[in-house]
């Protein structure tokens, strides 16, 4: 599912399987794009990004099944209002870059870089930056071991 398609580029050989869901939100979507699909990225089933501002993922991207990538998240912090009535975002700008490998079930939050060749782990929920060639896992996600480039 597309959502606000002229707020999305996807480039040339982006595979995408069945059950993404791909959507620009907030304020109207204008001509820029707000999320940036790289070429030849790969994503698997039940994938969801969702952008307020900016994501954008690189070339050569390897996605795999029920990964979430947001660079918002709702004001809720209202005296009266339930979460639901409170219609503010809060965002910040999401980056994956080339060649990251995002494992299955993790969650990508606002603000976010996943620095060159990365690998995020099965499930893991990252909050914070991650440095190149880092494998990182676990929730927060934190650093397990860096890749020595060759």
């Amino acid at each position: 599912m597309l959502t606000n398609t002229r707020g999305i580029h996807i480039g040339r050989r982006v595979s995408i399987l069945k059950g993404a869901r791909i959507e620009v939100v907030g304020q109207a979507a204008g001509d820029e794009s707000r999320i940036v699909i790289g070429d030849n990225t790969s994503i698997q089933m039940y994938f969801h990004v969702g952008a307020a501002e900016s994501v954008t993922i690189g070339k050569d991207v390897l996605i795999a099944g029920r990964v979430y990538i947001t660079d918002h998240d709702h004001e809720f912090e209202h005296a009266t209002l339930p979460a639901r009535h409170c219609k503010g975002l809060r965002t910040k700008p999401v980056v994956i870059e080339d060649g990251v490998w995002l494992g299955e079930g993790c969650v990508i939050l606002k603000g976010v870089t996943v620095g060159k060749r990365a690998v995020v782990g099965a499930n893991a929920v990252v909050t914070k930056n991650v440095p190149p060639g880092a494998i990182v896992g676990g929730i927060p996600a934190r650093v397990i071991r860096v890749i020595d480039p060759v």
